[in-house]
């Protein structure tokens, strides 16, 4: 991996006293930036702010990268430029200041007149000698810029069109399959993953699976480890943060997978593979892992569940059967996570949901994508693919929605969609392992918005329930899906669209926004067994196609690996950790260390 290096910065900010400033320009009111540690000057003399003026004042410090080696970028950088946005009455945001000063050597960088208000999205921008592209960014959002309280904020210069190498404490395994959860402070939990693949015979297994858990602190590029381990090592469990909580709820997971040495299949699971019945929750407060009361035992065995987020931090948990086929039709029903807390309990719970959360399918190997509100403002949810064949080859639609009551913890499945366009073809033979992404609603022919549900549907593995056979992965598994919400008189459809330009089929891989407009997909494998040999592709969601490595050079240097974490990291750019360089013997060592980095792609500039 090339060494890229991340800057952390530590920002305080004042804003201006009496009535908030109206647009940009108007007022007195005073932003400095104070740079010493990096020894920067700027190329205009210091200016005295005025005693109602605010300042920020910008602490840098070169991080330790993951070579090893410090560095500081900022002595790269000739200028800086500040960008703040805030929303708008359109549902975007506008510039309500903007400023470039030049830098080199030591002192105080002065921005004037920044108004105040509240939430603010704050921008940061280096510039290298020369250059018309910003080559550094760092961005905090919901910053409250206050009149007379000096507010401090902590953010980290990434590389722009490129990858982000950040450090990793010592003695952190490669993993494959952990979780990577944002909490609400922007903070990400990191737990689990298998560290070792072997041979046995003609099986390779995926095992001895990690307690551990790591926190990354976006805002200062930093890994500190979690004092605790988890109650119980696992890996291809799921995790969601908990608002009300404030606890990531960990679920599912498994102490081993296997695959056929000759690569005739992915890897699968089975019940006797140690698969964990436990839940547990990290506790953001104490940093610390909590047992559930009655040990956990009231789940059911899930491998890669998928968590939706219901009402009162409620969690519907789903999936996770054993693919590609099982008799167990007890997964046709989900499990219910009730965040209220019983009598001397210090999490919520799973409660009896007998008959509620009944599905169409079992959906192991599924993906789900957030459809939007009820008009009751309850969520509603859209499952794609997965496991919907049993021993004796019945299968069911690739798609159905859940909608979730007003009563806390009800929702219903539909299977209530006809499938049309180029996907319907291939319905016969179920998809797993795909994702799922939401992109916005769609348009008519005069540009306004419509009711319509869009999505982009990239890679996964097909199974044959005729033959019983695994075919290999497609590029031709790349969809677009439009959907029309059924009503009382019209049944529900969803169009589908096959996109051209996916240059390898791959499965174990990520999709992840980068901003609004941007889909980022990243590693995965081609064949079963093989190395991992994608790499990165990029979709553009208001021109509906994947774009080429000319537009987005730093595709090129993504780190080929399939059963990675990631997601996107509240200033829009994209977190990856961990996975496996191929799947065999010795193939999760990757040099004995945990890869991490962050690709910020340059369209986020604003």
């Amino acid at each position: 991996m090339r060494q890229f290096f991340a800057q952390t910065i530590r920002t305080s900010t004042r804003g201006p006293a009496g009535k908030r400033h109206p647009q940009p320009r108007t007022g007195a009111s005073l932003l400095a930036l104070l740079i010493a540690a990096a020894g920067l000057t700027t190329g205009c003399a210091s200016e005295q702010a005025p005693a109602e003026a605010g300042d920020f004042a910008i602490e840098v410090a070169g991080l330790a990268t993951c070579g090893g080696t410090n560095a500081k970028p900022l002595s790269e950088i000739k200028s800086l430029k500040l960008v703040v946005r805030e929303p708008n009455s359109t549902g975007g945001l506008s510039v309500v200041d903007s400023q470039t000063v030049s830098v080199s050597g030591g002192g105080t960088v002065n921005f004037k007149e920044v108004p105040a208000g509240s939430p603010r999205e704050v921008t940061l921008l280096g510039y290298n000698a020369g250059g018309k592209e910003p080559a550094w960014y760092a961005r905090r959002t919901g910053v409250n810029i206050k009149k007379n309280v000096t507010t401090d904020l902590d953010v980290t210069l990434m590389a722009m069109e490129d990858f982000t190498c950040v450090g990793t404490t010592g003695g952190q395994p490669n993993v494959l399959f952990p979780s990577a959860t944002v909490m609400e402070d922007g903070k990400v939990l990191i737990a689990g993953g298998f560290t070792n693949s072997t041979t046995d015979g003609t099986t390779i297994k995926l095992e001895a699976p990690s307690d551990q858990a790591w926190v990354f602190d976006p805002n200062r590029g930093t890994f500190a480890a979690v004092g605790s381990p988890m109650k119980e090592a696992r890996a291809g469990h799921s995790a969601i943060y908990l608002t009300k909580l404030n606890q990531v709820l960990i679920v599912g997971g498994t102490q081993q997978m296997s695959m056929p040495a000759n690569g005739a299949s992915p890897p699968t699971w089975k019940a006797t593979n140690g698969v964990n019945l436990t839940w547990e929750v990290y506790d953001v407060a104490t940093g610390t892992f909590l047992s559930p009361k009655n040990g956990g035992s009231d789940v059911r065995k899930r491998v890669m569940p998928i968590l939706l987020p219901l009402a009162g931090d409620n969690v519907a948990v789903l999936g996770g059967a054993p693919w590609p086929a099982t008799d167990d039709l007890s997964y046709a029903s989900g499990d219910l996570f009730l965040a209220a807390k019983n009598a001397g309990e210090e999490t919520g719970h799973f409660a009896s949901v007998a008959g509620q959360l009944g599905l169409q399918a079992n959906r192991g190997g599924a993906a789900a994508a957030y459809l939007g509100p009820t008009q009751f403002g309850t969520s509603r949810y859209l499952l794609w693919g997965g496991n919907v064949a049993n021993s004796n080859k019945i299968y069911g639609r690739v798609a159905e929605r859940f909608e979730e009551s007003t009563e806390p913890g009800v929702g219903e499945f539909y299977s209530d969609f006809m499938i049309e366009g180029d996907y319907a073809a291939t319905e016969s033979r179920p998809l797993f392992f795909p994702t799922l992404t939401a992109i916005g609603r769609g348009r008519d022919k005069n540009g306004k918005p419509t009711d319509d549900g869009r999505f982009v549907s990239f890679g996964g593995v097909r199974y044959d329930v005729q033959t019983g056979v695994w075919t290999q992965p497609s590029p031709d598994d790349a969809w677009l899906l439009v959907l029309k919400e059924p009503t009382d008189s019209v049944k529900g459809k969803i169009t589908t669209t096959r996109i051209a330009g996916m240059k390898q089929g791959m499965y174990l891989h990520q999709t992840q926004l980068a901003g609004s407009g941007l889909a980022v997909l990243t590693g995965g494998f081609s064949t079963f067994g093989d190395a991992a040999s994608y790499q990165m592709q990029v979709f553009d969601v208001a021109a509906g196609k994947l774009l080429s490595e000319a537009n987005f050079p730093g595709a090129t240097r993504f780190v080929s690996r399939g059963g990675h974490a990631a997601l996107t990291l509240p200033n829009d750019c994209v977190l990856f950790y961990g996975g496996a360089g191929q799947l065999g013997p010795d193939g999760l060592s990757s040099n004995g260390k945990a890869t991490s980095d962050i690709y910020c792609p340059r369209r986020l500039a604003p």
